[in-house]
């Protein structure tokens, strides 16, 4: 099996190197693979190269995609992962546990899957505020390996290379990310079999920029936002369109009654009540043609 680990990079040196270094590592038992690692840095200067190892266990590809956002270089990423089964996206703020890859591999024979999400375990940067960790805003679903899934993340993501000989990530969502929630949308039509796996984690660094709650409810914004952009993926669209606008209001009304209680109540009590407060408005506002450039700004090293 042929399998190409795809790594998109933007102004993230020290992220980077120590992703490269958990790839290197990666222990094998049963399923080794045919591997490459795929670079794209979407930074025009091409600042990653001098992260580059010099010598590396496995054939590194690297290429610089100047056409700003994710999807332009996902895209990138996926025509330079050639003739490999699968890919495997991840990452560079992110560093896999040492079984990482031979665990993604061992859910997809399993299950016989076309797609497979692993699990994002949160590390802060610096001691989060209690608030933060009391209201769990970083923490990961809780499921069991084999557990069917709707829609992924592609930040620790295995998928059979062949879905992209038809679909692609929308590169109209450069800046405001949610492209792999538009291609999950689009996938909704397919017969592809997706499911996630507990044991196949990355470490996820979490930023002191990302512990405010300027940020988290930022975030519900964008998460609202991107999955009322996404409708127009839709089979019907108009019919999603109508239910979103729905959803997006009874959000809103849903965090304005749980505000009321909450401001006798905890501060992360407060934060999730906005949370929905926040998600609604998104919804409503994405519907209206309105989007939140989120990927203006770069967090992390």
């Amino acid at each position: 099996m042929k399998l190409a680990v795809c790594i998109i990079t933007y102004q993230r040196p020290e992220g980077l190197h120590a992703l490269l270094e958990g790839i290197a590592a990666q222990q094998w038992k049963q399923y080794q693979p045919e591997l490459t690692v795929v670079v794209v840095d979407n930074d025009p200067g091409g600042s990653a190269a001098k992260v580059l190892p010099i010598n590396y266990p496995y054939p590194l590809i690297y290429e610089v995609e100047p056409k700003r956002g994710i999807p332009a270089a996902r895209n990138t990423s996926v025509r330079l992962a050639g003739d490999a089964d699968f890919v495997v996206f991840v990452d560079d703020d992110e560093t896999p546990a040492p079984d990482w890859l031979e665990q993604l591999l061992a859910a997809r024979h399993v299950y016989d899957a076309d797609v497979v999400e692993g699990k994002v375990v949160s590390v802060f940067e610096q001691e989060a505020p209690e608030w933060v960790i009391r209201g769990g805003f970083f923490d990961s679903l809780q499921r069991r390996t084999g557990d069917p899934i709707r829609r992924a993340a592609t930040n620790n993501l295995l998928m059979r290379k062949s879905i992209f000989n038809r679909y692609r990530f929308n590169e109209a969502l450069a800046l405001t990310g949610g492209s792999d929630t538009f291609l999950f949308t689009e996938l909704e039509r397919e017969a592809y079999t997706m499911i996630c796996s507990e044991e196949a984690v990355v470490y996820d660094l979490i930023p002191t920029t990302r512990t405010t709650r300027q940020w988290v409810l930022q975030r519900a914004y964008r998460s609202g936002n991107t999955l009322a952009i996404c409708t127009g993926a839709k089979a019907n669209a108009r019919r999603a369109k109508a239910g979103r606008a729905i959803v997006g209001s009874g959000r809103i009304i849903q965090g304005v009654l749980l505000y009321v209680p909450a401001l006798l109540r905890w501060e992360h009590e407060r934060v999730k009540a906005l949370q929905y407060v926040y998600m609604g408005a998104g919804n409503l506002a994405g519907l209206l043609g309105i989007k939140y450039l989120e990927y203006q700004k770069t967090h992390g090293r």
